[in-house]
């Protein structure tokens, strides 16, 4: 009988008909199964139901709480005594299947969340939800100690505080960021962290935490210090320090934008140079705009949009009063 449902369940399966051929599954590993055969149905079972629920076209998420369910009665059936020696390797997949399961019910959660309008709020904190309990009962320990595979649950991390973010919980979306972009559990050089930590600046941003984003920035400009994230960030960088009022390291920025830059982003070098000597004279810091300004002035002349030339040149030629060179003033105005 075990054999009759599983073949049935395969031609439901390879004609797509995934719910009635879950249930042909499950029937013969929960129902009628208690042989190696039904062991293997069970097997066909979870994997149906992670398609199912799944799909992108039409998450389930409730499927991943039946499965959850029923893993526990498979464990209970086929991995006791005896059991356990004759279905060894479908006892060591259900053993992580648990894991699985919920981690697929949180993507099912997620894209809900990104498709569903009048329930998206919800759907998102529940997604999130799952994510983080999944990582501090799995991920967590593995990180801890660098274990093999550890980098895998970079992705709970990164998805859980995008979902958090998604349903209005900033805070808790920097929390699992930090987490994520920290040198603690050993994930900070990982694809997600990198794309976690310019979320994580912008997040900064967003709830007024000025310094912290000024940091986080200047950390993506490290790591790649030629790269596209970085070209973006040092620019970042230099705008929040100059908000600050820090003229030392915004200007430092400015020389460094110019440097690695300049020469595929003129017009944006040219922009940031000019904004931080226009602060540096307001401040009677002359002979450094003056300096900054002429590092920048092939950009200037070349690239710089027309407000920004006008204002390169005033501010060249008050800081040339300032300095009392009353000529070269007199050719910038």
């Amino acid at each position: 009988h075990v054999r009759i449902l599983v073949a049935r369940g395969e031609l439901h399966a390879k004609a797509g008909r995934l719910r009635r051929a879950a249930d042909g599954f499950r029937s013969a590993s929960l129902r009628y199964g208690s042989t190696s055969a039904g062991a293997a149905a069970g097997g066909m079972y979870l994997d149906a139901i992670a398609q199912l629920g799944g799909d992108p076209a039409r998450p389930q998420p409730a499927c991943f709480d039946d499965a959850a369910r029923d893993v526990v009665e498979l464990q209970r059936r086929y991995c006791t005594g005896a059991e356990l020696l004759r279905n060894a390797d479908q006892c060591a997949w259900f053993a992580r299947v648990e894991y699985d399961l919920a981690r697929n019910k949180a993507g099912a959660l997620l894209a809900q969340c990104d498709r569903s309008a009048d329930r998206a709020e919800q759907s998102c904190l529940d997604a999130a939800k799952l994510y983080e309990r999944v990582w501090r009962r799995q991920g967590e320990p593995a990180c801890q100690a660098d274990g093999p595979g550890c980098h895998q649950n970079a992705a709970l991390l990164y998805l859980g505080a995008r979902a958090y973010e998604a349903g209005g919980q900033l805070d808790r979306a920097i929390s699992l960021r930090e987490t994520l972009t920290g040198p603690r559990y050993h994930l900070s050089r990982t694809s997600e962290a990198e794309r976690a930590l310019t979320e994580l600046a912008a997040s900064y941003e967003a709830r007024g935490r000025r310094v912290d984003a000024a940091r986080a920035y200047e950390r993506i400009a490290r790591r790649n210090p030629r790269g596209e994230l970085a070209r973006d960030a040092l620019a970042h960088a230099a705008r929040v320090r100059l908000e600050l009022g820090q003229l030392d390291r915004a200007g430092q920025h400015a020389r460094q934008f110019h440097r690695r830059h300049s020469h595929r982003a003129p017009r944006r070098s040219a922009a940031i140079v000019v904004s931080v000597a226009d602060r540096l004279v307001r401040l009677g810091r002359w002979a450094e705009a003056r300096r900054l300004l002429s590092l920048a002035d092939r950009s200037i002349r070349s690239a710089a949009t027309l407000d920004v030339r006008v204002l390169a040149h005033a501010t060249l030629g008050r800081a040339s009063v300032g300095l009392r060179d009353y000529r070269s003033a007199a050719r910038s105005y």
